[in-house]
């Protein structure tokens, strides 16, 4: 922030030095508001010095273009006369009545919002003869040191466009009687009265999507696409909503021309999944499984079976087949359901059925805990692929304890690799 304190300091030091005296038409008087900080509450200092800089660097600007710049002393005691309130300031008509009071042939009023280290001005002038608004800009960037040449760049743009608009006095020109003014917010309402105004084109493959900017909803995609009009060089954020879909929100840069913007797709909400695995290392483990999610996309319980066999390759000994069945509750991490690699992890509880298969078979029952589960995946629009590993721990609370208690044996981590298809 010195360096923006340097600047202001700079300006007072070496305005006198550049009064023009060539000015072939009158001179004209300049009330130049307070720049308003938004919202009106805002005490950030930050804030203080940024209005201190816009203002400033507006009036040093427009003594080089040859206005005369009227006193603050001069509309400070108009106001408090007139019981004027901040508020007004911002109200076109009013600021008009106000600057009239104040001999004054031009008014300029602007506002600032800091949020989230970004800066947002805009700057109004109006012509208080005709009683028009004549000139407008919107600003957005960082905020910080790189927020001085966000200002000098919106004062550069607009200084030419009041030396031409209000060069000579004019008797005619838009009222300004029915002006919408924002106070306690900028909604998108009142952003769309400032600065240059360009199309901006949104893509879609969400046909269908409603489409919000800030809060506002704007339309919504047809025929892959939807058109609104906003300022050059500001920021948007568009947020898309459609049913059975997640919602998604997007903060978007906008350049000084007509723009076309593609928005990724947007990730559909699951409810249900069938689940296709192959288990490693075993032969047969071939199964099948199912999902419902609890929290859609996040939160799920599972349960799924697959048969293995334990072959017997020894005189004497017998083949066994497993049946094992498995319920647990499963939750993703960090990524989001429209994220391509995703991950989670899982906690289950398992049995498995084996048949010894003899002429004189026997049937068993054994439960192991499912404790370390996790698994990455790829997700796409319609289905996963995913690769998982389980580690089971069997014991013999339940069941006829046929196999020991402890880490399954010989595999105690068992690894498989599937499919989900989800709905």
């Amino acid at each position: 922030m010195k360096y923006a304190l340097i600047f202001c300091f700079l300006l007072f030091i070496f305005h006198p030095l550049i009064a023009q005296e060539d000015n072939k038409n009158p001179v004209r008087k300049v009330c130049v508001f307070d720049i308003a900080q938004i919202p009106k509450n805002n005490t950030d200092s930050e804030g203080e010095l940024f209005s201190e800089v816009i203002k400033n660097t507006l009036i040093f600007e427009l003594k080089l273009a040859g206005f005369e710049i009227i006193d603050d002393s001069i509309w400070k005691k108009v106001k408090t006369n007139g019981k004027y309130t901040d508020d007004d300031l911002l109200d076109g008509a009013k600021a008009i009545a106000l600057a009239r009071k104040a001999e004054a042939d031009v008014v300029i009023n602007g506002f600032l919002t800091l949020e989230k280290e970004r800066l947002l001005f805009g700057l109004k002038c109006y012509d208080v003869k005709s009683r028009r608004l004549a000139v407008s800009i919107l600003k957005s960037g960082r905020a910080g040191l790189s927020a001085t040449s966000l200002i000098n760049k919106g004062i550069e743009e607009i200084i030419p466009k009041i030396s031409k608009e209000l060069s000579t006095y004019s008797a005619t020109g838009d009222s300004i009687e029915q002006e919408v003014v924002v106070y306690e917010d900028i909604t998108f309402k009142e952003m769309i009265e400032l600065g240059t105004t360009i199309k901006v084109t949104v893509k879609s493959v969400d046909e269908g999507a409603t489409i919000f900017l800030a809060d506002t909803p704007i339309g919504s995609i047809v025929d892959g696409e939807l058109s609104f009009e906003t300022k050059a060089a500001s920021v948007v954020y568009l947020t898309v909503e459609k049913k059975k879909y997640h919602t998604e929100s997007f903060q978007i840069e906008i350049g000084e021309a007509d723009e076309v913007i593609t928005l990724p797709g947007l990730s559909k909400v699951t409810r249900w999944a069938m689940d296709f695995r192959y288990t490693v290392f075993q032969t047969l483990g071939l199964g099948v499984g199912a999902r419902y999610y609890i929290t859609p996309d996040w939160f799920f319980v599972s349960a799924d079976c697959y048969p293995y066999l334990q072959a017997s390759y020894l005189p004497g000994t017998n083949s066994v087949l497993h049946i094992d069945t498995n319920i647990s509750l499963a939750h993703y991490l960090f990524f989001s359901p429209s994220s391509f690699f995703r991950a989670g992890v899982s906690l289950g509880l398992g049995m498995i059925n084996s048949v010894i298969l003899a002429s004189d078979g026997l049937f068993v029952t054994d439960f192991y805990w499912d404790i370390i589960g996790g698994w990455v995946e790829l997700n796409f629009k319609n289905f996963v692929i995913y690769y998982k590993q389980v580690g089971r721990y069997n014991h013999n609370i339940l069941g006829d304890g046929f196999l020991e208690t402890g880490w399954t044996k010989p595999i105690p981590v068992v690894f498989s690799i599937g499919a989900i298809w989800k709905w």
